[in-house]
């Protein structure tokens, strides 16, 4: 019985390893875009080092930067702006901004 488990894993993971190499090449970013782009897939932007960012706040420079860099590399990524930003540990104050 185990081993049958753990033959359907076998060939499931050797599967996925088999299109994360042919049909991805590799390149989960590029992977995830093309989802995006076809519209069944949101991806948001986050901080930069996920940073909890109201404590940050008595530095509202060292925020910004967080924020800047995670927006900046979503952009990178995938051409566009991104629609949102998920705040590390979910954390928000009102004077968040950017």
């Amino acid at each position: 019985e185990c081993n049958d488990l753990a033959k359907m894993y076998f060939y499931r993971f050797r599967e996925f390893y088999e299109v994360y190499q042919r049909k991805y090449h590799r390149d989960l970013v590029e992977a995830f875009k093309h989802f995006q782009d076809i519209g069944v897939l949101e991806i948001i932007a986050c901080p930069a080092a996920h940073g909890f960012l109201p404590l940050l706040n008595v530095n509202p420079s060292a925020v910004k930067a967080q924020i800047a860099v995670g927006v900046d590399t979503y952009t990178k990524a995938f051409g566009k702006p991104p629609k949102g930003m998920w705040l590390s540990e979910c954390a928000y104050t009102s004077d968040l901004y950017y």
